[in-house]
């Protein structure tokens, strides 16, 4: 009777899982956004950077795919805008070592040489099959999707000759704040922790925007 209990209980957790999951994840369905709810979320958690980009949807799903927004990993970009594949090895990515990898990052100056700068990704396409690509990363042509908050368009990319790097740092309000924005929090003090590079964090959000507008907004489907 007792093995029956016991194999009834791992049926049922294997059965929810996922929805056990989502609950401690505190994972909700994906609303619309705008800028005073995503800037109270960002406040409300104490997460400080330096700026908060928004995506415009022609290049939505795009991104979404490149940023493998479930595993908030950070994006680490030299000044000139070139992608660093550090966290990375052969293209896959360690997520444990970001936050000691954030924090020892040295000057430009003082590095001889770089990972490479392409990642492997993973996805589903629309068809249902599993796609492997090898990503390439520029933030000149990232930045020709990102906007702020309400929409407006950012300027183009331009060299910053008073920082080594620029962290991208992708997150959603719908994926809520247990794990999320604690992996955020860590990334984000190991950055602050570091004495010796200068370092620009963006925080890339991907929730649907108000400002979409309602045709794009019924036209992006994001389901958890």
């Amino acid at each position: 009777m007792k093995f029956l209990a016991i194999c009834l209980l791992i049926l049922y957790i294997a059965l929810t899982s996922c929805n056990m999951v989502k609950v401690v994840s505190n994972i909700q369905q994906p609303k619309v956004e705008n800028i005073t709810s995503i800037t109270n979320w960002v406040n409300k958690k104490k997460i400080v950077a330096d700026e908060i980009v928004a995506i415009s949807p022609g290049n939505f799903y795009k991104l979404f795919f490149q940023f493998q927004l479930s595993k908030n990993f950070p994006f680490v970009f030299k000044s000139n805008g070139t992608f660093v594949s550090y966290g990375y090895s052969n293209g896959v990515v360690c997520y444990r070592s970001f936050p000691e990898i954030l924090k020892n990052l040295k000057p430009l100056n003082n590095i001889s040489s770089f990972p490479s700068n392409y990642f492997l990704n993973k996805y589903t396409n629309d068809s249902g099959v599993v796609v492997s690509d090898t990503t390439f990363l520029y933030l000149k042509k990232l930045y020709e999707s990102f906007t702020d908050l309400t929409g407006k368009r950012q300027i183009n990319y331009a060299q910053n000759s008073l920082v080594d790097y620029i962290v991208l740092i992708p997150f959603a309000l719908y994926m809520g704040s247990t794990f999320q924005t604690h992996d955020i929090r860590k990334n984000i003090n190991a950055i602050k922790d570091n004495k010796k590079a200068r370092i620009h964090i963006i925080l890339v959000n991907f929730d649907k925007q108000e400002w979409w507008g309602s045709e794009w907004i019924d036209k992006i489907k994001l389901e958890i």
